[in-house]
């Protein structure tokens, strides 16, 4: 019955020398040739009348090859990005597209000037066991953290430093972008738009702009635009939003990286302006 099972299972036994008394009442069995070697016979373990059996098992470290490719901002050419999105006539490229085909335009020559701009690379197995989110200025931040912290446990800092230290990371810090005064001027100055926004608050108490039970609003009229009319989406606007990009969060099913708008904000206000301008007309 045994030894069916051993054929069975298509062991091989590797023990040829006996190991207690002159009988191989120890055994050692593979399924595969060439995993175990070096097997020896020899020395008893404290007090126990079984001889000891050595043996080596070959194994091989499989390392992931990891298939997850990336941008690698590290050996960009965002000089030559740079260049080759501000030779692009877009205002001619543009001029009688809809939003849709003018955005597909525009995504095209991006990602056509991404590929010789930036080179491609493939996440290391180390960086492929690294939370996403943890950057190297996350890991940082978190590094000078624990430093701070090891250093109050030892008694070398107060606790009103650790705590300093978490008050800042815990802080958040809005901004608010240009606003529009009554002049429809735009007001970027953080003085400027108290001003604005007080003006407004205010407004709502005073008797001048609000209107009684009997008197109806008046009512809004449709115009008709002019082909040439000024954008309303302002430039400044459309840098003001890529400056505030978040550069650590993925890219989207556009295929482009917050990181690359942010840092061609130059040449790509102007096409992005249109676009917008475009859908505010549809």
């Amino acid at each position: 019955m045994f030894l069916d099972r051993v054929a069975d299972n298509f062991l091989t036994q590797l023990v040829s020398e006996p190991t207690r008394e002159g009988a191989p009442l120890d055994l050692l069995f593979t399924n595969r040739e060439g995993l175990v070697s070096h097997v020896m016979v020899g020395g008893c373990l404290g007090k126990s009348d079984h001889e000891m059996i050595e043996f080596l098992i070959r194994g091989e470290v499989r390392r992931g090859v990891s298939r997850t490719a990336t941008l690698d901002f590290q050996r960009a050419d965002f000089g030559l990005f740079r260049s080759l999105v501000d030779r692009v006539p877009w205002e001619a490229v543009l001029k009688g597209k809809g939003v849709q085909e003018s955005w597909t335009f525009f995504k095209k020559e991006i990602l056509k000037a991404q590929e010789q701009a930036v080179p491609m690379c493939r996440k290391t197995s180390r960086k492929g066991r690294r939370l996403t989110w943890l950057n190297r200025e996350i890991w940082l931040e978190l590094r000078k953290k624990k430093r701070v912290y090891d250093l109050w446990k030892k008694g070398q800092a107060t606790q009103e430093d650790y705590k300093d230290v978490m008050s800042n990371k815990r802080r958040a810090k809005g901004n608010l972008h240009p606003l529009l005064d009554v002049g429809g001027n735009i007001v970027t100055k953080d003085e400027e738009k108290a001003e604005v926004l007080n003006a407004f608050f205010a407004s709502v108490f005073n008797s001048k702009t609000s209107c009684s039970q009997d008197t109806q609003p008046p009512e809004l009229k449709d115009r008709d635009r002019e082909q040439n009319e000024a954008p309303i989406m302002q430039g400044e606007m459309v840098t003001d939003l890529l400056h505030h990009l978040d550069t650590h969060e993925s890219m989207g099913p556009d295929g482009i990286h917050s990181r690359v708008l942010r840092d061609l904000v130059e040449v790509l206000t102007k096409p992005l302006s249109i676009i917008y301008y475009r859908i505010i007309e549809s």
